[in-house]
């Protein structure tokens, strides 16, 4: 390290020979060290408060699927084609560096993450960049979208100079709240004709490290005109009924089935093991057109685990 700063143009802080005051010196240098906080908002009225205090956070309005890299409103993923998701990164602070990482999973709630596995998370693409003031759009191929093509999507911005505030525990959710860096986006747009039957799912999991009882509650907040039919199938079912088989706003139509109140309906107490995930599925049958919207959300001791906004856009016969 000799002449070190003579030679490479360095900035140095010099102390006694008995080495006092070095501490001092190393917590002044690293506090002029340059910081700066790119955003992937959860919200739109997400400042970038970091908990986010503003409650849901799994339907990002920076993140969505386009067919081309040019702009677009959002469409559904399409299966086996080439998309591309968009992500806006939004900057404050001086230009920053890093990398926007994206993830897939089945759409649901309680999905676990892991910063060596991914944990529920599939890796899909990265873009390494520099965000300026004011932010940008980064655009990742997404190639061989596998079938049926109703996805959850995670955003990831990694930079030295934008670490996570907080450290990333099991809970995507949890994740999601605590950092600005991650934002999750479930949004499934579903189409069809009045009185033709259109298909989604929910995947329902425990990102806990301990056995819980979760809700699954349905809220319409544009509610369908029709019916709404979730199938647990069988071992989702024993599972509600072993939990007490408590409901609002539900009446059975079939062995696995439940017709659920499209303005408010819920299952209550679902015994669910850590890690442990299970697939429903939702049929929706409008009788009317129009554009309908359904949240689907799971919660665990009240709070949000995670969710998926259903978009369902029905046309005349």
């Amino acid at each position: 390290m000799q002449n070190y700063a003579s030679t490479t143009g360095g900035v140095f802080t010099q102390t006694t020979a008995t080495g006092a005051g070095t501490a001092d010196a190393i917590r002044k240098l690293l506090s002029d060290c340059r910081q700066t906080d790119v955003v992937i908002r959860d919200q739109v009225t997400d400042t970038g408060a970091e908990p986010n205090p503003n409650g849901t956070v799994w339907n990002s309005p920076d993140i969505k699927v386009c067919p081309t890299t040019a702009d677009c409103a959002g469409i559904q993923p399409v299966v086996g084609a080439t998309n591309f998701i968009h992500v806006r990164l939004n900057n404050a602070t001086a230009a920053s560096t890093g990398t926007l990482k994206v993830y897939r999973t089945p759409a649901g709630g309680g999905t676990t993450w892991n910063n060596a596995t991914n944990g529920s998370w599939v890796y899909i693409g990265q873009q390494s960049l520099t965000v300026p003031t004011g932010g940008t759009v980064a655009k990742i191929p997404w190639t061989g979208i596998p079938g049926p093509g109703h996805f959850c999507l995670l955003a990831r911005w990694v930079s030295a100079t934008d670490p996570m505030t907080f450290a990333e525990g099991s809970n995507t959710a949890q994740n999601t709240r605590n950092n600005n860096n991650i934002a999750w986006k479930n949004l499934q747009t579903v189409r069809g004709k009045v009185f033709q039957p259109v298909r989604s799912w929910f995947t329902l999991g425990n990102a806990t490290e301990r056995e819980v009882k979760t809700d699954l509650v349905l809220t319409g907040e544009k509610p369908v005109a029709g019916t709404v039919v979730i199938d647990l199938g069988p071992r989702l079912f024993e599972r509600w009924r072993a939990g007490g088989g408590q409901a609002e706003g539900v009446k059975q139509v079939g062995e696995t089935a439940l017709q659920l109140d499209p303005r408010r309906a819920a299952l209550l107490g679902v015994p669910l093991l850590p890690g442990e995930a299970f697939t429903a599925e939702l049929v929706f049958t409008p009788g009317a057109p129009g554009e309908y919207l359904t949240n689907l959300v799971q919660f665990v001791e009240g709070e949000d685990h995670g969710g998926v906004a259903y978009q369902v856009i029905t046309d005349r016969e």
